[in-house]
């Protein structure tokens, strides 16, 4: 999914969560008490994972139009561009520097929580891959049948987590394919006027943007994936037993 590569030592979202079980069993919490704790934790560690991601792509994004305003401005200066070509770019260079610092502020207020709900400040953290959660049912009867003796509401609760889950999936495989179709289309946008000439800036412009709304959409639908599976694990009550290989509670 195009996550950058971390540093050997980062931290896991498994230790954050085994520190914070033995903060939270030192203390005497209850089972249901330390899972929903566990669950905000897990969500506040794929915030600051989600947030930097994306601040990575901003970056990016807004390093491409730097290059291109000022690619646009050299070649307005020996009149080999219009004026409108060159506010074109620096209006798009305006909206993405506007979108990075929105995304900076977010990423502030996840790392607030992380070190609200974990205690620390967040380092280095590793990504999390959906490989590397626990097995789930292959579907929705199989899951209930885990929980036939509870109650109706947390049934359906679970039913719901459940088909929000399956969306997800689907989003994050449409996002593949777009990603890598809009790069296909950018590629040929940006060949088409370079070489032929028989397109405007603003398509090429509109073709680049496309791309990075694809990877923004993309990692917004994997995290949301990663959290939903995780939630379903506390709906089930697994969260400690299936992530941390503890014994559940009587």
């Amino acid at each position: 999914y195009g996550l950058a590569t971390m540093p050997l030592q980062a931290q896991t979202l498994r230790q954050t969560l085994a520190d914070v079980h033995q903060e939270q069993t030192s203390h005497g919490a209850a089972p249901q008490t330390e899972q929903r704790s566990m669950l905000g934790v897990a969500r506040a560690y794929l915030d600051v994972v989600k947030y930097r991601r994306l601040l990575e792509l901003s970056e990016a994004n807004v390093r491409s139009l730097a290059q291109q305003v000022a690619y646009r401005n050299a070649h307005y200066e020996r009149k080999l561009s219009t004026r409108t070509e060159l506010a074109q770019t620096q209006a798009r260079q305006a909206e993405a520097q506007a979108r990075q610092a929105k995304i900076r502020a977010e990423l502030k207020i996840a790392e607030s929580v992380f070190l609200r709900d974990v205690g620390s400040v967040p380092g280095a953290l590793a990504p999390v891959q959906e490989n590397s959660l626990p097995d789930l049912p292959e579907n929705l009867e199989a899951l209930l049948a885990e929980k036939a003796s509870v109650d109706a509401p947390l049934r359906q609760h679970i039913s719901e987590i459940w088909w929000r889950l399956q969306a997800a999936r689907h989003e994050v495989e449409a996002y593949l394919t777009a990603v890598e179709a809009s790069k296909v289309a950018y590629e040929g946008v940006s060949a088409e006027r370079d070489v032929l000439g028989e397109l405007t800036l603003m398509e090429v412009l509109n073709a680049e943007q496309e791309v990075f709304q694809f990877e923004v959409a993309l990692v917004h639908a994997r995290f949301e994936m990663l959290f939903l599976s995780l939630e379903l694990l506390e709906a089930l009550g697994r969260l400690e037993s299936d992530l941390l290989g503890l014994s559940q509670a009587p």
